[in-house]
């Protein structure tokens, strides 16, 4: 990870996994810049870049979509990714953005549709004779007399203490 992930990942990879300093502290940017200069390894740096591997932020920007459409992308098996152990930023190749099942997968929008076309038919008939019987009933309700008159109505409210 030391020379793909900047301090701060790495700092937040380290405490996902649960693994605590020497004195039992979480992990910072800090701490673990401090343990690179001990051990003499080399700091992470983004300049130097080469473009060919992203993480999820950088591929989610790059492909104009959320980093948590990233990870379901990769969840689902449809974008490879690598970590280096379990619980590690995803390491995502500039060359698996371009992959056509990927951007097909990008381009799908909202829920699933995962009823066939002749019942999706069926439904929307059903529900048509729904709204016209329903117009039908408005229409009759409102052409039609009263059915009972104010007097009948005062008296059964008296009846039932509801005046």
């Amino acid at each position: 990870m030391a020379t793909r992930w900047s301090d701060e990942d790495i700092a937040a990879s380290l405490n996902r996994m649960g693994m605590p300093t020497g004195q039992g502290k979480t992990w910072t940017a800090h701490r673990v810049s401090s343990v690179r200069r001990v051990n003499g390894i080399h700091a992470y740096r983004s300049a130097e870049k080469n473009g060919e591997w992203f993480t999820m932020t950088e591929a989610a920007t790059r492909l104009g979509v959320t980093h948590h459409r990233i990870r379901r992308l990769i969840k689902g098996g449809i974008l490879p990714a690598e970590q280096v152990v379990l619980g590690a930023p995803y390491q995502i190749r500039a060359d698996d953005l371009q992959q056509e099942r990927v951007a097909a997968a990008i381009g799908r929008t909202g829920r699933p549709c995962r009823i066939s076309p002749a019942k999706l038919e069926k439904c929307w008939e059903a529900a048509l004779r729904r709204v016209e019987t329903c117009q039908a009933r408005l229409e009759a309700v409102r052409t039609s007399e009263p059915a009972v008159d104010l007097e009948q109505g005062i008296d059964a409210a008296n009846r039932l203490n509801w005046i």
